[in-house]
């Protein structure tokens, strides 16, 4: 007489094969996980700083007056009068966009997440040149 079901042995496989598929499958899992955290902050940091590119280009737009702090044949301080009269001042510091109106205390125009790895203008053409990475890259 025969008893009906699995022996020992083929449960031991099937539950190594099991295991193996899991293991395999979390590993992708975890790995898309990581990636799509990691896009997340790109986008942030990108989204940051076109948001910062868009405040300086309507500010620039209407601006006249333009100077440009030049040691060394790159342009690290771009400062000139906007159509309202006040004074702005652009310029990069601890990896951060800043800009200061009227001489007053500068601030930061891109969040802490973006970091301005290159900054660089040309005082007629006013081109920016940024290259943002998110803060966890660095």
């Amino acid at each position: 007489m025969k008893r009906k079901g699995f022996t020992l042995v083929e449960l031991l496989i099937a539950v190594s094969i099991f295991s193996i598929a899991v293991a395999i499958s979390s590993g992708g899992f975890v790995r898309a996980l990581r990636t799509q955290r990691q896009l997340i902050a790109l986008i942030s940091a990108n989204s940051s700083v076109s948001l910062a590119i868009e405040q300086m280009a309507r500010a620039i737009r209407t601006g006249y007056g333009f100077t440009c702090e030049d040691p060394g044949g790159i342009c690290d301080e771009l400062t000139f009068t906007t159509a309202g009269g006040s004074q702005i001042t652009y310029f990069s510091e601890n990896d951060a966009l800043m800009s200061a109106v009227n001489g007053g205390t500068a601030q930061p125009l891109t969040p802490a997440d973006a970091q301005i790895r290159t900054w660089g203008s040309c005082s007629w053409m006013i081109p920016i040149i940024l290259r943002a990475l998110p803060s966890s890259w660095a």
